[in-house]
């Protein structure tokens, strides 16, 4: 079916010609040409809608009908709806070849204007699609610009961090060489009190023996000497400790728990080689726990823990407000491991020792 555009006519509408609008016989025209009455059926519910009245008209003249529109009839129908159409209206009906022609004999209207409008309706619609294209680029060059912008910046803050770790690595390295020298300074100083000392006594002992009292001295010199040479390189290993010690404990403070581990084992090793103070040891054992604590390996770090608390405890009463803070840290760090594992009840156990600590 074609669409035919027909214009209003100018005759006036006659007194007791029936009401006929164009909605109404475009409607009658195309339900008439729909043999299947359940497709007639949804065809007029969905144009009718709640107009029960345009749908009674509709039905009734259906039903006069009994068939589809002859070609006299559909031309019939389009004069009836030119002559009483409203003014400045047109009306809309859809109509094949045949019924056009006899129907209407002016000529079809210039198809130019919608050719143009054709046209017009495509340019407006590759201007939009440019359009849109464009935007969508912008949009992803923005992203794209500002995902790059935010990785330089993490990649400077790297750099950034990376060059902070190593002069804090550099300069540690440098204070442990200057103890390793000063180390190396008093052990060569000792070396050489010590050959005084042998050179001395052998030359005593060369002597008569009225010089032996003068020998025993040089040999007790000489001890002294070793005494001296033994505790200045235990002074430089337990220094040296105490240098680990504050090491481990900045890196587990910063979380960095697998470079503290090796530091804090170090530490151990020298305190305990070297017979240091007792709460210096265990709080080399606790920066080892903490460690092991915080890279996840629960067992050791339970066994480091509990041995630290344990050795503090008899001592806590009456340790200086130093000790005692470093045995209530090693406590609530054995109450956290506790807690972290689900042993509740170690937990507060350890808890309550700490209520009953003297304050």
């Amino acid at each position: 079916m074609k669409p035919f555009i027909k214009p209003k006519s100018a005759t006036p509408e006659p007194a007791s010609a029936p009401k006929v609008t164009p909605n109404e016989l475009t409607i009658l025209t195309v339900a008439s040409g729909i043999a299947d009455s359940d497709e007639r059926t949804a065809y007029l519910d969905r144009v009718c809608g709640d107009d029960s009245a345009l749908r009674t008209r509709i039905t009734e003249r259906l039903a006069a009908r009994g068939a589809t529109p002859t070609t006299a009839e559909r031309a019939e129908l389009v004069r009836t709806v030119a002559a009483h159409a409203p003014t400045n209206t047109v009306a809309i009906v859809p109509m094949s070849g045949m019924t056009l022609s006899a129907t209407q004999s002016t000529p079809r209207q210039s198809p130019f204007p919608w050719v143009l409008a054709t046209i017009l309706a495509a340019g407006i619609g590759a201007l939009a699609v440019f359009f849109v294209n464009e935007k969508t680029a912008r949009v992803i060059a923005e992203s794209t610009a500002l995902n790059a912008a935010q990785e330089k910046n993490i990649a400077e803050r790297e750099r950034e961090d990376a060059q902070a770790k190593a002069l804090e690595s550099r300069t540690i390295a440098e204070r442990t060489e200057q103890k390793r020298a000063e180390a190396e300074r008093q052990r060569e100083d000792a070396e050489k009190q010590k050959a005084a000392a042998i050179a001395t006594a052998a030359k005593s002992i060369a002597e008569a023996e009225q010089l032996r009292t003068v020998t025993k001295t040089a040999q007790t010199t000489a001890e002294a000497a070793l005494a001296k040479s033994a505790e200045a390189q235990k002074a430089a290993a337990i220094a040296h400790a105490d240098t680990l010690a504050k090491f481990a404990a900045a890196l587990i403070e910063e979380g960095r728990h697998a470079d503290a581990e090796p530091a804090a084992r170090q530490c151990v090793e020298l305190r305990t080689a070297n017979n240091a103070d007792a709460w210096a040891v265990f709080e080399s054992h606790y920066l080892l726990g903490a460690a092991l604590m915080g890279r996840g390996n629960v067992a050791d770090a339970e066994r480091e823990l509990l041995a630290t608390a344990q050795g503090m405890e008899p001592l806590a009463a009456q340790a200086d407000a130093t000790n005692r803070a470093r045995y209530i840290t090693a406590v609530k760090k054995l109450s956290q491991l506790y807690s972290a594992t689900g042993r509740r009840r170690e937990a507060s156990e350890w808890r309550h020792k700490l209520d009953g600590l003297p304050r």
